[in-house]
Parts: structure tokens; sequence; C-alpha cells
């Protein structure tokens, strides 16, 4: 006997009607379950949305903003990279390095807490930062492969400064945009466009850099060749595997390639030109960090007065809720 199709479409071998009709039976309520289920939670996740994007998308700005601020971010990634190439830095140090502005994030973090609570004032933080974390880019972006250390971790500093004033007053921002039960959406959409612009960031400005890493080596090469010092230390025996790649491709530069501490182990002149090429490609994507940063400050100051709940968002739900049921009684 051929199989009984069911009502989710699934060929069962049955061969009692009785039975058959029980299983339709069954499975068409366990449908209507489901889609009852993906209707109310799309309608909630609909409903969420519109309270964040209403008013013409006033309150979708936070979130752009946070989209475009980690979108500029994924520029910083370079700086642990130059610290290794240009300061011949190993992994462990170059991230201590990072510390500057570690302080700087913690340091905003906490001054604008303490004036928040205190004040009540919260708009105006965003705002100054990102145009902080906007001129601290452009500046890093004028970094070379002379610059000093001690001005790059300055440029740290004041980029750490500006980011702790953006980063939580924007989540605080959004969670105070949403009805008290929308909270947790507002939370969670967040931290997806947070991870959405630095997974962005990160992919893009690394494309960038190293679709740009090439053309610069090769040109910090070029006008290198003009020194005395180089090609003298190009001539000499011990450097005859790096002149021959030079020459021919492949060899010593695919050591660089695949492990940029080979670069430590040249003569400092002969190692001038690969910090070089490196430090103009970093300078180019810190340059486009700070640009979109910039998008970022300009969206900010549309952002229209943010008034912060008076009480907890469970008392203000509990309020809420009491309201709803008082108004339907």
């Amino acid at each position: 006997m051929n199989p009984e199709p069911t009502a989710a479409g699934l060929a069962l071998p049955v061969t009692d009607p009785a039975l058959a009709d029980r299983l339709r039976a069954r499975m068409s309520v366990v449908e209507e379950a489901l889609a009852g289920h993906v209707r109310s939670r799309a309608g909630f996740v609909t409903e969420a949305a519109s309270h964040l994007m209403e008013a013409g998308g006033k309150r979708f700005r936070p979130l752009l903003v946070l989209l475009a601020a980690q979108i500029g971010l994924g520029g910083i990634t370079v700086l642990p990279q130059y610290m290794q190439i240009v300061h011949g830095a190993s992994p462990t140090q170059a991230g201590l390095m990072m510390l500057p502005m570690v302080v700087g994030m913690m340091s905003a973090g906490i001054a604008t807490g303490q004036v928040t609570s205190r004040t009540g004032k919260i708009r105006i933080f965003p705002i100054i930062g990102s145009a902080m974390a906007t001129v601290a880019l452009l500046l890093l972006s004028r970094v070379s492969a002379d610059t000093s250390l001690v001005w790059v971790m300055a440029g740290m500093l004041m980029l750490g400064l500006g980011l702790g004033q953006c980063m939580q007053p924007l989540t605080i921002i959004i969670q105070n945009a949403v009805p008290p039960r929308d909270i947790g959406v507002a939370t969670s959409s967040a931290t997806f466009f947070r991870q959405l612009g630095g997974t962005l960031g990160v992919a893009v400005f690394l494309s960038l850099l190293f679709s740009t890493l090439g053309d610069n080596i090769k040109r910090a090469f070029a006008s290198a060749a003009g020194d005395p010092a180089f090609r003298q230390a190009l001539a000499d025996p011990a450097n005859s595997a790096l002149r021959q790649s030079l020459r021919s491709g492949g060899g010593v530069l695919d050591q660089v390639q695949n492990d940029s501490s080979v670069i430590n182990t040249f003569p400092a002149v002969l190692a001038h030109p690969f910090q070089v090429g490196f430090a103009d490609s970093m300078s180019l994507v810190l340059f486009g960090g700070g640009c979109v940063m910039a998008i970022a400050f300009l969206v900010l100051l549309l952002l229209p007065k943010v008034e912060l709940r008076a009480t907890s968002a469970g008392a203000a739900a509990r309020a809420e809720q009491r309201a709803a049921e008082a108004a339907t009684d």
C-alpha cells in the first residue's frame, strides 16, 4: 500500500485510515502552534524595531552611530602590527603598548558615568567623544615609520578618551529610547550593530591595508635606492638573500609575508623601506577610519535631547503593566 501523506507533507507507511486521520489532526495542531509562535515573535521584534525607528528614525540614530563607530574603529587593529613591524615589539609588548588607549577608555567611561548619574546629562558625551576619536584617528593617520612612540601613544590615549565617552552612553541612550519592556531588544540590537560594525571594519580595513602594502613597499625601496648607505648595505654578501629576492621575488619576501618578525633581523637601513611601506598603508587605513568616525559625529549632532528614566527599568515596566491592566478593567 502507498504511504499515507501527512499534514506536514511527509510520507509515512500508515495502513490504518483512522490512525492516519489522527496523525493528520495532530500534525495540523503542531503546525498551527508553531505558526502562532513564529507570528508572535515576529510581531514582538517588529514592534520593538518600530519603537527604535519611530519619529523619523530619531531613536534609530544611536544604532547607526554604533555601526559607523565600530566600522571606523576597525582601523585600529593595525596599530599592534605597527608596533611589531616598525618598533620591533613582540606580540605581547605590542598588546601592552595599547594600554594608553585602554586607560583612556576606562578613565573617560568612569568620569562620564559619574557626571551622568549626578546631572542626568548624557547627550553631550557621545558628541564630544566622537569628535575626539575623529581627531585622534586623523592625527594617527599622520604617523610614519620615524614617528616617536611617545606621540603614537599620545594619539592612542586621546582615542581612548573619545571612545570612553561613546560606547556606554550610547547604549544607555538606546535603552532610554524604548519602552521598558523593549529594553532587552534594544540592548541586543546595540550589541548586534556593534559586532556587525566591528566585523565590517576589520574586514574592510585589513583588505585595504594588504591591498596597498605591496605597492607602498616597492615605492619605499625605489626611493631608498638612491641612498648610498642603502646600496652599501644591500651589496654586503651577508644580505645576498634579500638582494636576490628584490631582483627576482620570492625568497626572503615570502618569509616577510608569513612572519613579519623577519624584518627585525635585517640591518636598520634595509628594514626601513619595509617599515615605511607598512606605515604608509596604515596611514591610509586610519584616515579611512577617521572619515567614518566623522560621519558618526555628524549623525550625533542630530541626536534629539535624551531624558533618562527617573526609576529603574523594572519599576517602569511594572508601572506600565499596572496602567495597562487598569485601563482594561
